[in-house]
């Protein structure tokens, strides 16, 4: 396994602890163990919980951002992608 996929795997149980407990509670100890490894494997990708949770952000601006701009470079009228782009928007909030 890379050092980018171990990266990414990391993110995602980040979002799930992140999720959880919120940013205040979530701890390294409690990603690492979803993991199934300590907390010094955390340390060897990433800095400190700022650096993690920087991460799990920039992965969901991300995504945010791909989904708005295929919504609203899709075919139609520009009320039509108004709307879908409204939809789009709100169902990633939910999410």
């Amino acid at each position: 396994m890379s050092d980018a996929d171990i990266k990414g795997k990391i993110i995602e149980e980040a979002e799930t602890v992140f999720a959880k407990y919120g940013y205040k509670k979530a701890n390294l100890e409690d990603i690492a163990s979803r993991l199934g490894k300590g907390k010094s494997f955390i340390y060897y990708y990433f800095k400190n919980k700022e650096e993690i949770f920087s991460a799990v952000l920039k992965k969901e601006s991300d995504k945010l951002i791909k989904v708005l701009t295929n919504t609203a470079e899709a075919d139609g009228s520009a009320r039509k992608k108004l709307h879908n782009f409204i939809l789009a928007k709100a169902r990633i909030i939910r999410e």
